[in-house]
Parts: structure tokens; sequence; C-alpha cells
């Protein structure tokens, strides 16, 4: 998991990098019109939130999607800033510690130029881990800890080029993950059933290491009143999950069982479309076509 979160953070910086190198795109080559940049808008709202629970923790994490702690942060913040008379820099971010609520944004754009953003997003649920229970007898069984964490993340950069009477090009990489551990119902069998035979009550639970790349290129204009456009996206994908169960604990046959479930897999997509209006736009002729390829080992 450590090298895991090594990449993630080496990511995030070649995002935001990437995104400042574009600033020059956006507002212009002249760095002493900076000084023509003016602050229009700043919001910030904090929160903080403390809870008390009574009974199964677990459980409530897992309805409420909140830690059964307190909680809090920068629920919302908002910057704008305009440069010169037409570039607009937007800032969003989200902050909530212990609920592992992440959010960082930027957008800046120019009118009939394009427009360049970058961001991090990243949120947390919870899952109980507590198995079945088996009520001629009583039998329930707790053999790992049960409160669960999934963290899901996602990385981007997107730019585009607006000119006018210029075809618009799209632009945008995205980074997905997620990491971290949910509950399984492929529950393992006990024989403690009191006489009453075999049971599955006994819990599992999934060992998630996940990351899925996407690029996305796009392209449109309209020609002789026809809108043309065409994209183009790869995907792929590594699946590194891992099932882990217990077979019948405490008796004589009591083992430890690990599933993995490994999977790398690319898809490749092209794909074209037209749009003509004609009769003033009551009557609207199109055509598409997709080509996707997937590969998976």
């Amino acid at each position: 998991m450590r090298q895991r979160h090594t990449r993630k953070t080496i990511l995030e910086a070649v995002t935001l990098v990437a995104a400042l190198q574009f600033v020059p795109f956006a507002i212009g080559p002249d760095r002493e019109a900076w000084a023509e940049t003016e602050r229009i808008a700043a919001e910030v709202s904090l929160t903080g939130t403390g809870v008390i629970v009574d009974d199964d923790e677990d459980q409530f994490r897992q309805r409420h999607r909140v830690p059964n702690n307190g909680f809090g942060g920068v629920e919302n913040l908002y910057m704008e800033w305009l440069h010169g008379e037409d570039v607009s820099i937007k800032l969003e971010g989200r902050g909530i510690i212990d609920a592992n609520d992440y959010l960082a944004k930027i957008r800046i754009e120019k009118p009939e130029k394009g427009y360049v953003s970058a961001g991090y997003r990243e949120f947390r649920t919870w899952y109980d881990g507590t198995g079945g229970f088996f009520p001629q007898n009583a039998a329930i069984f707790s053999i790992f800890d049960e409160n669960l964490e999934l963290d899901r993340g996602e990385a981007w950069f997107e730019a585009g080029v607006r000119a006018p009477d210029a075809p618009q090009l799209t632009f945008r990489y995205a980074h997905f993950t997620r990491d971290g551990k949910k509950s399984s119902t492929s529950w393992g069998e006990t024989n403690l059933t009191g006489g009453a035979g075999t049971r599955s009550i006994v819990p599992a639970f999934w060992d998630i290491d996940e990351d899925r790349d996407v690029l996305d290129i796009g392209i449109e204009h309209v020609l002789l009143g026809t809108t043309v456009g065409g994209g183009f996206r790869y995907e792929t994908t590594s699946l590194d999950d891992a099932l882990n169960e217990r077979r019948v604990p405490t008796e004589a046959a009591d083992r430890h069982l690990t599933q993995h479930n490994k999977t790398d897999g690319d898809l490749y997509n092209l794909n074209a479309y037209t749009s003509t209006p004609l009769l003033d736009n009551r009557l609207v002729v199109s055509t598409a076509y997709s080509y996707s390829d997937l590969q998976n080992d």
C-alpha cells in the first residue's frame, strides 16, 4: 500500500505542474500582466460535527457514510480572479479531516481561446464487516477488524481550444483509484451450530487495489452548416483484488483462504459523428460510427 500512495502523490504533483505550465497559454506571455489580476469572489465555509454512537459503530459508519467520531474542516472553498478584461481563474476546494473527503480544482479560461483545468478529489466509504448470526445457538464470529474503509480517488487534467472559426479540440487525462477494504457476502462455513449442520456465517472481506487511467481526445467543427466531430479514447485498467475468507474457524480443519483476482485490461475506442439541421432546425439528420477493441490479461 505504501508504494501505491507514493505513486498517487507523484501523480497529483505532475497534474498540478502540468496545469501551471499551461497558464501562459490562457493569460498570455506577459508575466507583468499578473499585476492586473483582481480577485472578484471569495467564499469559505467551515464545518464541524461530533457523533455519539451507543450501539453498532461499524453499522453506523456504513449507513451514514461518516466516521463515528468528530470530524470537520473546510466544507467549501471558492475563489475567483479576473485577469485583464476576460481571463477568469477559478479555484475550488474541500477538506474534511477524518472523513477523508478532499477536493482541489483549478480552472483558467479565456473566451474565444480556450481553457485549462486540473484537480484531485478523494472520498471514503465505510463497510461493516460483521458476518451472519445463527439464532439456534447464538453463533456469531468476529475474527478481524470489522471497521472496513475504502478510498476512491481521481486526479485529472483537461485542456481545450475554443478559437472562433476553428476546430474545437479537447484533451483530458484522468487517473482513478480504489484502495482499501470492503465487506463480502461470500462467507465461510462453520459446523459450530449446536448440531444444526454446516452454516455459512463466518465473515469475509475484500482487499481492493485498483487503478484506471483514461485518455480522451476530441475534435468538433462546423462545415457548411454540418457539425462534424470525432474522438479517441484509451483506457487501461489494473485490478489486484483479494477475497479473504476463514473456513471452519477454531475447529480441527481451521484454515485461511485468499483468492486473488488480478486483471489488466486495455480499451481503445474511435468514434465519429455528423449532425445537419434542416428545415429551419425542424429536422436533424445525424450519423455516427464507433469502433472499440478490448484486451484483457
